[in-house]
This record gives C-alpha cells, structure tokens and sequence, in this order.
C-alpha cells in the first residue's frame, strides 16, 4: 500500500483525509491551547504541531 502513496505529496493525503466521514480537523497552536502525547509509549514528551486530524470512527475502515 505504501507504495501506492510514495507518489503522492502528503499534503494532498492530508486534504483527502479531511473529507472523510469520522475525521475531524482541529487548529492547534499559539490561540488553541492543548498537549498531545503517546498514550502508550516510552516517550511521552508532548507532540507540536499545528494542525491535528482526529479519527473519531474506525468502523468504516476496511480491514
């Protein structure tokens, strides 16, 4: 599958995950106050970043 999308610029995945039903777009940053961190990792320093997609439904993925 990865490489399908090698030739693909992320940024226009980023675009189409958008459109998707059960993702979600959230500014974040300077205004939007939040901490993003892995929940199950050795690492949980909080992530940056200045926008996050949110996946709020994964029953319409295929497995």
């Amino acid at each position: 599958m990865s490489d399908q999308l090698n030739h693909i610029k992320t940024s226009d995945l980023l675009h189409e995950l958008e459109t998707r039903s059960g993702v979600e777009k959230v500014t974040a940053g300077l205004y939007s106050n939040y901490q993003l961190k892995r929940k199950y990792h050795k690492n949980r320093d909080p992530i940056e970043a200045d926008v996050v997609l949110i996946v709020r439904d994964l029953c319409h993925l295929e497995a």
